[in-house]
């Protein structure tokens, strides 16, 4: 009889513990609707009462914005955007603004086949080449020192870039030599040599270069801002362990895009007999480190080597017409 009873309520109980968290659960789902109205609410009165949207491509096809439409989409370092996603905030915009610079880093595509199909070429691009919408260049910047702009200008804007006179002379010279520095490894057996996980590539006399160079100019720059950069990862890498005090500072030049610092060195690795380049060979990539200095610019390298590339061989005349060649062999380490 006890153990009837006791059974009787704990199905009593059971139904009842049931009932309480039926009730819990529709309160809650009914807590829950109200919260996504209330969300729902916010966000668009939020989006409507906003002057810009900021997004990245995809994000502009996201569920909070699928019911928006609106005047202009302006997509800005359009040159990097895959096509696909360029057009993504198209679809909610009567007007389409692409601003970028397509001599700088094209859009990452790592399938070789696609990217020979026309997938690494950007909707700027294509607009530019076949002349379907309204182009304009604007040619006034607003970083560099004339001196730094000029190879560049020469190689890539067709000399019709102008310096703003904000700019245009505040190159660093305070050291003695000019905004444009090379200072040279040939001869110099500094090698090339791969990294630890034999996957990229590394200069560690480069590297020892680097640091000299920095204790030169250490009494110089306090206060101006800094950046070491490399093609190669490897090298990154190295330069980071190398110089744990910069660490900050050091970076590839994909990672620079869009960036700028005072004072730019920038290591490019290669130096063999066989005179291969590499990533060098990208010259819009050579283009972007190239233009991250605002007073002073220092590329350490083999001339041997690269010099043999029509582009550094023009780039070194540069130097030894209107900037500073140095060699490796005037530092105390070598």
């Amino acid at each position: 009889m006890l153990e009837k009873r006791r059974r009787n309520i704990n199905v009593r109980l059971t139904l009842k513990i049931e009932r309480i968290e039926r009730c819990g659960i529709k309160k809650a789902e009914i807590l829950i609707q109200d919260a996504r109205k209330t969300e729902k609410y916010l966000i668009q009165k939020t989006i409507e009462s906003a002057q810009v949207i900021a997004t990245t491509l995809i994000g502009s096809d996201s569920e909070v914005l699928r019911e928006f439409k609106f005047k202009t989409a302006f997509i800005d370092e359009a040159a990097q955007a895959l096509i696909p996603a360029a057009l993504t905030p198209f679809k909610r915009a009567e007007k389409l603004v692409l601003a970028g610079d397509p001599f700088q880093l094209p859009p990452l595509v790592k399938n070789n086949q696609v990217a020979k199909k026309g997938l690494s070429t950007s909707l700027l691009e294509l607009i530019m080449n076949k002349t379907i919408g309204r182009t304009q260049k604007l040619k006034t910047q607003y970083r560099m020192d004339k001196s730094i702009m000029a190879f560049s200008n020469s190689q890539f804007y067709e000399n019709e870039l102008e310096a703003h006179p904000s700019v245009k002379e505040h190159g660093f010279k305070s050291d003695g030599f000019m905004p444009v520095e090379f200072i040279d490894t040939a001869g110099c057996g500094y090698n090339e040599t791969f990294s630890k996980s034999g996957k990229s590539l590394r200069n560690e006399k480069e590297a020892e270069l680097i640091k000299e160079r920095l204790g030169e100019l250490s009494q110089y720059i306090d206060g101006l801002s800094l950046g070491i950069i490399s093609p190669y990862r490897g090298q990154v890498n190295y330069l980071k362990d190398s110089l744990p005090e910069f660490e900050n500072n050091i970076n590839t030049i994909d990672a620079f895009q869009g960036q700028e610092r005072d004072v730019i060195i920038v290591s490019l690795v290669r130096s063999n007999d066989e005179l291969i380049i590499g990533f060098l060979k990208d010259y819009r990539r050579m283009n972007v480190a190239m233009t991250r200095a605002r007073k002073k610019l220092i590329l350490i390298g083999d001339s041997a080597t690269v010099g043999a590339d029509r582009f550094f061989s023009e780039f070194l005349d540069f130097v030894e017409k209107s900037g500073s060649y140095r060699t490796a062999w005037d530092f105390p380490s070598f």
